[in-house]
């Protein structure tokens, strides 16, 4: 059985109606460029969604693409019955062209929704990006969500929208329900500091409902320090829910930068910051200067436990990695630090960069607390010196090593090559995994160089590292039967085109 398939209409149809092998994860790729939609089309896909289909053989995840295409209110109509009566999928995403992600469209999905009954433990990802959606279409979302919400938990992807301070705060509001687990309101630019504060309300009064809750206000330029201050003293109000992620932007300007990290590290430090906290500064140009100031906040050992600590993709350089180096091992357990694609720190041959030699040192000396993990990535080619040093570090504290999760120092260029050395026990990251790189079969070969080069004893079963590798052999083995079946049935191999004459 294959993971996900990417199939148009026909195809979906016809997979359920004949097929009892089918993908559990199914993408349904609904645009001009694949199939031309009409009223019947969209009636169809309905009613396959709701249908009396074997549930045993149906799909819990299915993704449905709206693209190439302006639909029209009687197409809408029949999207929002699918809503409204139930569907069988645990998970459905929705995802829609900017055409049609504008304040009508909003408001038939969220009357249906008003309307629809409960699925219990079911997923709805809604995705209406890079459209003309402003504080009405938010407002209308927000209040049927909290009136009526027949999903165990929804995903709300509204980035690049025209969304202000009003939309914003009806969002923020229904945080406090627990049905949102997801919300992203990235670039949508005229959100201003009202609009932070109130999800620094959320977060200090929304309890245990905020759980695992991640809030996307990046790329939002009118957010100063009076927002960022109001999120951190929620964040850090003793009362808000372990687990939850912020993704923020700093200003270019040094000299703010600086204040909003004073606030930020103030907060991290005041010892009632939620265990496993996630703060997201990447792509934040984010300097040396204000990276001081977090490291001496560190220093004094009062950050959140499980702290994860994304600064990837800013412009630290060795001044700023030679202050966490100082500050690391007052971190504290379970602490990630992401410091990946740092222009000012990249390897150079033949020598290190000072500042991470200065980490190195550190991790030579052992003083880094339990499940501390960092990871440093760089677009420079393989550094012979720096990959010296990791492993012989590996190899003197190999026990120690596999308990912290351990330590990846490595280069996209040579991982792209195959370039590794043979015992590296690499970590192995969520954004690594395809996010930051061209395609997903690129991020599958590299993750699979990795896993035949690493140290067989850095892979415990039940870790995640043994998981991911053990799903890529069965991916590869299920691509070899597939391929000795095809055999079989060709012996001769696949029919040659005749040329012409």
């Amino acid at each position: 059985m294959n993971d996900r398939a990417v199939v148009n209409l026909t195809e979906f149809l016809s997979l359920l109606r004949e097929s009892k092998d089918i993908p559990r994860s199914i993408g349904i790729q609904l645009g001009l460029h694949d199939e031309n939609i009409d009223l019947y089309s969209i009636e169809q896909l309905t009613e396959a969604l709701i249908g009396n289909n074997n549930d045993e053989n149906y799909p819990s995840d299915i993704e449905v693409y709206f693209r190439d295409h302006r639909l029209s209110d009687q197409e809408m109509a029949w999207i929002a019955g699918m809503l409204k009566t139930g569907i069988k999928p645990k998970k459905l995403y929705l995802s829609f062209d900017r055409e049609n992600c504008n304040d009508a469209s909003v408001a038939v999905i969220a009357d249906a929704l008003t309307e629809s009954k409960s699925l219990g433990d079911h997923t709805l990802v809604l995705s209406m990006s890079h459209g003309d959606i402003s504080n009405q279409g938010a407002v209308a979302l927000a209040n049927a969500l909290k009136k009526n919400c027949p999903y165990d938990s929804v995903e709300l992807f509204l980035n690049n929208n025209d969304i202000e301070d009003d939309g914003a705060i009806a969002l923020a509001k229904l945080l406090k329900g627990g049905k949102c687990r997801y919300l992203n309101l990235r670039d949508n630019r005229k959100i201003s500091d009202l609009g932070a504060i109130a999800f620094g309300e959320a977060f200090e009064t929304g309890g245990n409902n905020l759980k695992g809750v991640c809030v996307d206000l990046r790329n939002i330029p009118y957010i100063n320090s009076e927002g960022i201050e109001k999120i951190m003293r929620g964040l850090s109000s003793g009362t808000c829910a372990a687990g939850v992620c912020i993704r923020l932007n700093f200003s270019v300007d040094e000299i703010e930068q600086c204040a909003k990290m004073q606030i930020i590290a103030r907060a991290l430090n005041s010892g009632q910051c939620p265990p496993g906290l996630c703060l997201d500064f990447s792509f934040g140009g984010i300097k040396d200067e204000a990276i001081k100031i977090l490291a001496d906040a560190m220093q004094q050992g009062h950050f959140p436990p499980g702290l994860q600590l994304n600064l990837s993709h800013n412009v630290i350089g060795d001044d700023g990695a030679k202050a966490l180096a100082a500050a690391l091992p007052a971190c504290p357990p379970g602490f990630y630090i992401d410091l990946s694609f740092n222009n000012k720190m990249r390897l150079t041959e033949p020598s290190i960069g000072v500042g991470q030699q200065a980490i190195l040192d550190v991790l030579k000396s052992g003083r880094c607390p339990y499940g501390f993990n960092i990871c440093l990535l760089t677009e420079e080619v393989c550094n012979p010196e720096l990959y010296a040093q990791v492993n012989d570090l590996l190899k003197k504290n190999e026990e120690r090593w596999t308990a912290l999760s351990c330590v990846a120092f490595f280069s996209q260029k040579s991982l792209r090559a195959g370039q590794l050395p043979t015992d590296i026990i690499c970590s192995i990251l969520p954004f690594f995994l395809g996010s930051s790189l061209d395609d997903a079969k690129t991020a599958e070969t590299i993750t699979s160089n990795i896993m035949t080069a690493a140290n067989p004893k850095g892979w415990q079963p039940g870790s995640r590292f043994y998981q991911r590798r053990e799903e890529i052999k069965a991916r590869q083995e299920d691509k070899e039967n597939e391929a000795a079946n095809t055999d079989e049935k060709n012996p001769l191999g696949p029919p040659q085109r005749k040329k012409s004459s």
